[in-house]
């Protein structure tokens, strides 16, 4: 009785001493239905696996193509694999190899066609040398001046980088428009101590750039900082997240709705994400009972009522002149009398939380927050809420903001919600609530401190 058959239930019964069992081929019994519906065992060969789950290429040698025995013997004239398809590991590496050679060695011919070619050599996997492509530089705005001369321009834009090689061109390239209207500008640009080559990529492509390098990541508010000691503008100062890009003529817009109001002491713009729909970026101020509404809610069911939620998500409340207690610090535009009556960012706040706080010190001091949708920054975002790390940023900065502004009875009441929220819900399996409950706990030091993954940028998320 051979592999194939179908057996009856007396057959099936003494089955174990009769059948041959050869070597790399174990006998398994399947389906309890027959042909025709009779209730019969189909006696099938089975292989063992070989490595990563491929079936063993010794067993069962076709009679007219003989398989190779050994698992990655070479291909014989004739011979196949168990898909007809599959190469051994030698002639699949090989394939591959040269596919890659040819894409790379394709682009960059076309990159040597299309963009400046420099006259430095490199050497490929081949050993021959080819071209290298440098980035086509960004034209400088009109209005931009070098600031050598120790004179400060009307407008200064900041920007904090950290990792951001992959998203500092496109913000770059959009400050020329964006800039539009406005007398004299000059762009700051502060790396956090890169690794990946994002000093370096804004040196060749912008070189009128006041680039700033920080020996080393100093966090969101340490560079912003760094930029205020670089020079700030006299009229108004831009802090925009490096993957802000803000529309054409913004700039001017934010400029006049701070100078009409003497009151207004920062104006953010209308974010938006990827597709162009608005991002819900105002926020009002947190208290304790915004907490537990937070942690019964939920933070998108709390919104709904204003004592119980911190984030706006109606989208009327996003007009003309709307105002908050503070908005999320992907682009927020400050009038110069209010930062020098604010003075600089708090270094305590890593990142996260620290727009926070510097909008509420400037509401104590009697200015106000003004939003404006006619001038608009996208912004995709959305890193926070998939990242324990940031996730615990988060968490332990809004925690150090509440104990900052309050005193001690009602900071540990507040620390005690949050452990709440964040336990509850990393009792439902969230990562990144977990993460967050180790942090306000203590277990594990201060994530500020430990910052497992290089290439987190240190931006704020809205």
């Amino acid at each position: 009785m051979g592999a194939g058959q179908w057996l009856s239930p007396v057959a099936r019964s003494g089955r174990h001493a009769r059948l041959p069992r050869p070597a790399g081929v174990v006998h398994r019994l399947l389906h309890p239905a027959g042909p025709r519906g009779r209730r019969e065992w189909l006696l099938l060969p089975v292989r063992p696996r070989g490595s990563h789950g491929r079936p063993a290429v010794r067993a069962h040698a076709h009679p007219h193509r003989r398989r190779p025995s050994a698992t990655n013997a070479p291909l014989r004239s004739g011979q196949r694999r168990q898909h007809r398809r599959r190469l051994d590991g030698a002639a699949r590496a090989e394939r591959r190899r040269v596919a890659e050679r040819l894409a790379r060695s394709e682009g960059l011919r076309r990159l040597a066609e299309e963009g400046e070619v420099g006259a430095e050599a490199v050497t490929d996997d081949d050993g021959q040398a080819g071209p290298v492509v440098t980035p086509e530089r960004v034209p400088a705005p009109p209005s931009n001046e070098p600031g050598g001369d120790g004179s400060e321009p009307d407008v200064v834009v900041i920007a904090v980088t950290y990792n951001a090689a992959d998203i500092i061109e496109a913000f770059l390239r959009a400050l020329p428009d964006a800039l539009r209207g406005i007398d004299s500008t000059a762009v700051t640009i502060v790396d956090n101590a890169s690794i990946d080559g994002t000093a370096e990529l804004v040196e060749a492509i912008a070189p009128w750039v006041r680039l700033v390098r920080s020996d080393a990541n100093l966090g969101y508010a340490g560079g912003i900082n760094l930029g205020y000691a670089r020079g700030l503008g006299t009229r108004g100062t831009y802090i925009l997240n490096p993957d802000a890009v803000p529309a054409v003529g913004s700039v001017r817009v934010l400029l006049d709705v701070i100078e009409a109001d003497p009151t207004v002491g920062v104006v953010v713009p209308r974010i938006q994400n990827a597709q162009g729909g608005l991002k819900f970026s105002l926020r009002r101020e947190p208290t304790l009972l915004r907490a537990v509404g937070e942690t019964v809610l939920g933070g998108h069911r709390a919104a709904r009522f204003a004592p119980l939620g911190d984030m706006i998500r109606d989208p009327a409340a996003y007009h003309e002149g709307a105002t908050a207690d503070w908005a999320t610090g992907a682009a927020m535009f400050l009038s110069r009398r209010a930062i020098d009556e604010v003075g600089l960012w708090d270094e305590q706040f890593f990142l996260y939380s620290e727009e926070t706080d510097y909008a509420l010190r400037m509401r104590d001091l009697g200015y106000h927050l003004h939003f404006t949708p006619r001038a608009t920054v996208q912004h995709p975002g959305g890193d926070m809420s998939r990242s324990p790390y940031l996730w615990s940023l988060v968490a332990t900065s809004r925690m150090r903001l509440y104990r900052k502004r309050h005193d001690p009875l009602r900071s540990a009441s507040y620390w005690l919600v949050q452990v709440i929220n964040e336990g509850a819900r990393a009792s439902l399996g969230r990562p990144t609530h977990r993460a967050a409950f180790r942090a306000l706990m203590g277990i594990g030091g201060d994530p500020r401190e430990d910052r497992p993954d290089p290439r987190v940028q240190t931006v704020s998320d809205a």
